[in-house]
């Protein structure tokens, strides 16, 4: 997943259309590299559950109509996140801080982030597994 992560460009994975009633970013483009990945596998198919997320950017400092749309995704995100958090065995926090919602270039210091995270969270597992025995 970090080999196709690191090689896909922002190009081929968002699609803006300003005509859309789904939104700016139509999210086609992205679905169909998902799908291509997966070989059109659902994800409901697969024997360990999956949730997507997303983080809230620090960055109060708005200019122009892009940065408030961004946030207006993360609002939107922070809600799904909450949502979907309710129904996580566990969930994992990687230290995203200094990263912004907007900065699709840093992906592998992001898939750092998370694989540092989840090191750290070996041991909650670790004893979430052997409770649910």
């Amino acid at each position: 997943m970090e080999e196709v992560a690191l090689k896909l460009k922002d190009i081929e994975i968002i699609d803006l259309s300003v005509g859309s009633k789904r939104g700016i970013v139509v999210g086609t483009a992205l679905q169909n590299a998902v799908n291509q990945h997966l070989h059109s596998r659902p994800i409901d198919s697969f024997p360990i559950p999956f949730c997507a997320v997303s983080a809230q950017s620090d960055n109060t400092n708005l200019h122009g109509m892009f940065e408030l749309l961004m946030q207006s995704f993360d609002i939107m995100g922070q809600s799904l996140i909450r949502m979907e958090s309710e129904k996580a065995d566990m969930l994992i926090h990687p230290d995203l801080k200094k990263f912004s919602s907007t900065d699709f270039q840093a992906r592998k210091e992001l898939i750092a982030a998370g694989y540092q995270a989840g090191l750290q969270a070996i041991p909650q597992i670790k004893e979430a597994i052997a409770s649910m025995s």
